[in-house]
């Protein structure tokens, strides 16, 4: 089996949150043009933090992302951390 490090699965990750960014600027506007507030971008949800937790608009949403880029990084760090025994496994040619 071979394990190949060349930094593209830590490509991957920012793209996924390359994506999600662009995802969230495209649902901004929904929630301007509608009034709404899809993924809570426009206001804080009433229940559901605390008004503590990063501060009012927008504050609070630049603290998410930080929660977010936590949360993609530890879902992929025993992938990360499997390749890397796998490498140290493998027979050297």
């Amino acid at each position: 089996m071979s394990v190949r490090s060349d930094g593209r699965h830590i490509a991957g990750l920012i793209r996924a949150f390359a994506a999600l960014k662009l995802f969230a600027a495209a649902v901004a506007l929904i929630n301007l043009v509608l009034g709404s507030n899809y993924m809570y971008l426009s206001a804080p949800p009433d229940s559901t933090l605390s008004p503590s937790f990063g501060g009012p608009w927008p504050s609070y949403i630049v603290v998410l992302e930080f929660v977010v880029l936590a949360t993609f990084l530890a879902v992929y760090a025993p992938f990360a951390l499997a390749e890397r025994e796998l490498a140290r496994r493998e027979p050297k040619r």
